[in-house]
């Protein structure tokens, strides 16, 4: 745990995304809180070696109706995803990530109807490598973040 905890972002990804030891703090909390969807974690690993981090969660009527364009049908969401600063741009992002996205589309954790994720207009690297995997903007912006959206 401690080896993924220690990954970190090039500086100047820092304001895209929070440190993985808060978004494994928030997934332990939601464990133990029936009120909000569980967070599922994810280490990104090359071997022994971690690479990465990724966090989705599933989302239904009973924990939070559907913040996105009103939809009101359950959903997945692509909470976190990082790969460390010396792993970035050898292919470690959009392999992990298509193997996200694989695992969701089993609906391991009930029956969604798509798999959202959230970036900062400003993150062109999140923008290119979400839309390379079949995530289509839908025009909303939700927390100051652009919203892409993939059927499942």
């Amino acid at each position: 745990m401690d080896l993924i905890c220690d990954l970190e972002v090039h500086e100047c990804q820092k304001g895209f995304i929070s440190p993985n030891a808060n978004s494994i703090a928030e997934a332990y909390a939601a464990m133990n809180d029936d009120s909000v969807a569980t967070r599922h974690v994810f280490g990104i690993f090359d071997g022994e070696n971690p690479v990465g981090f990724a966090m989705i969660r599933f989302e239904d009527a009973a924990t939070d109706p559907n913040p996105f364009n009103g939809d009101d049908q359950p959903f997945y969401l692509f909470n976190r995803f990082m790969i460390g600063k010396q792993f970035q741009g050898k292919g470690y992002g959009k392999a992990a990530a298509q193997l996200v996205i694989d695992h969701v589309k089993t609906q391991p954790y009930g029956k969604g109807a798509c798999f959202y994720v959230c970036f900062m207009p400003e993150n062109e690297n999140a923008r290119k490598l979400y839309e390379s995997l079949g995530f289509v903007e839908t025009g909303e912006v939700k927390w100051g973040e652009v919203v892409a959206r993939m059927g499942i």
